[in-house]
């Protein structure tokens, strides 16, 4: 059973480390060019773009981090597993019965149509009066 919101989860932490490392790497960029061109060594260039070699710091760390939860969830999809049944290693001496190999649990997870809402946003709001109000002993 596949939440509805799951694919869009994997997504954004897919686009949020692909954006980490594109700011990573213009960073590095940046202080290789300004290394490059002035010659000073680190001590010039924290004067000189303090706030560069912050971002790089940052975005290394973020991309690391978002890196390793992105990861994580393309393994889970790739088994056909939840976080709770990896944590709790329910198939590790057994077979996962819900494995169906690694292009199907894919095509499953983030190919497959999208389930429709259990919430019917079309409904009347009913109104309380007609209920019983109760009172606390």
């Amino acid at each position: 059973f596949v939440q509805r919101n799951y694919r869009l989860y994997v997504l954004l932490l897919l686009m949020a480390t692909v954006y980490f490392v594109y700011i990573f790497a213009f960073s590095c960029q940046k202080i290789q060019h300004k290394y490059a061109g002035n010659g000073m060594g680190l001590i010039g260039l924290v004067k000189d773009c303090p706030e560069t070699l912050a971002l790089t710091c940052f975005s290394f760390a973020a991309a690391i981090f978002v890196g390793g939860l992105t990861s994580y969830h393309v393994y889970l999809i790739a088994t056909n597993q939840t976080a709770y049944e990896n944590f709790r290693q329910l198939y590790g001496s057994t077979k996962n019965p819900f494995d169906k190999g690694v292009v199907n649990n894919i095509k499953e997870i983030l190919l497959s149509p999208w389930t429709p809402s259990r919430i019917n946003f079309r409904s009347e709001i009913c109104s309380f009066d007609h209920l019983e109000h109760v009172t606390e002993p």
